[in-house]
């Protein structure tokens, strides 16, 4: 008889999760060993405008990659983009070291079907001895943990649309090609505008720093996102709108608003929540790059 989790698309061996160990291994630990390295350097590696620069710079690249590109539009399907702005926005997701689009979009979607369950892909609903222990654990499990339990999630099940797409397996098969040139184009950025010094600045600050303080803002709409917050629309799991995360995450905090109705363009229910990614696809919509965009009342049923 099929196990459980296998009729839901997930699968537990060994040689799977080994094979997501590593390529999170590489994906979190070295710029994070980079972002350690620099706070252990800090006066070597002063913080000046070019620094600043690349960070800022690379941080919205990323982070319009991820919410604009993975989340709403491949994952959700919110919005049609024109191709070449497609595989723009493949290229600066694929810079967020988060893995690969394919394996991205699979998880997500998992989470969405299986949300706040147990075989959830990153939920903090995480049962142990006590409370106590449930309430820390599950925490740790939605922020970080989960990228190394031994659960991997099928894609057949849950991405066969990106399978079909040559673009889609294209970034997936690069992936690790792309994680190197996400610490080469902050180091080439400082180069240019200052030297050697500048170009290591750059890529420990612009490349290190900046992957591993924006891992943790995503991590922590997984976490946080489900655990604390205010919850402003109805949804069936434990998800929550945090507005320091939606400004860290460029409007992906506002998580209550995101479950509510998924395939949503924009997260925005109210004046006051801040969603520069939603404003951003309404602005290509403008343009003529975007078509297809869906709104808040269109968006009851989810694409999987």
């Amino acid at each position: 008889m099929q196990p459980e989790h296998e009729k839901l698309g997930i699968s537990t061996s060994l040689r799977s999760a080994a094979l997501k160990w590593m390529a999170n291994m590489i994906s979190v630990g070295v710029p994070l060993v980079g972002t350690i390295y620099w706070l252990f350097n800090t006066t070597k590696f002063p913080i000046g405008i070019i620094e600043c620069s690349c960070f800022l710079i690379f941080y919205a690249i990323i982070g319009v990659g991820i919410g604009v590109g993975f989340h709403r539009c491949f994952t959700h399907q919110s919005f049609v983009p024109v191709r070449w702005l497609k595989l723009v926005l493949l290229f600066c997701g694929s810079l967020a070291c988060q893995g690969s689009v394919i394996r991205w979009v699979a998880d997500h979607r998992r989470h969405h079907r299986l949300a706040d369950s147990e075989w959830d892909t990153h939920s903090p609903k995480f049962k142990f001895k006590s409370k106590y222990q449930s309430k820390v654990l599950g925490l740790f499990h939605a922020h970080f943990g989960w990228l190394f339990d031994r659960s991997t999630t099928n894609y057949n099940v849950y991405a066969p649309d990106l399978l079909k797409d040559q673009d889609f397996r294209f970034f997936h098969q690069t992936y690790f090609f792309l994680v190197g040139t996400s610490f080469i184009l902050p180091f080439f950025f400082g180069f240019i505008l200052g030297g050697l010094n500048r170009g290591v600045s750059c890529l420990l600050i612009g490349g290190c720093l900046r992957t591993t303080i924006f891992h943790n803002v995503v991590w922590g709409v997984n976490s946080i996102g489900h655990s604390y917050g205010s919850r402003d629309a109805s949804s069936h799991d434990q998800s929550r709108n945090n507005a320091l995360l939606a400004v860290a995450t460029l409007g992906e905090g506002w998580h209550n608003n995101h479950h509510a109705y998924p395939r949503s363009a924009v997260n925005q229910l109210k004046w006051y929540q801040v969603d520069p990614n939603g404003w951003l696809i309404l602005l290509l919509g403008k343009l003529g790059l975007a078509t297809k965009i869906v709104r808040t009342t269109e968006s009851s049923s989810h694409p999987i």
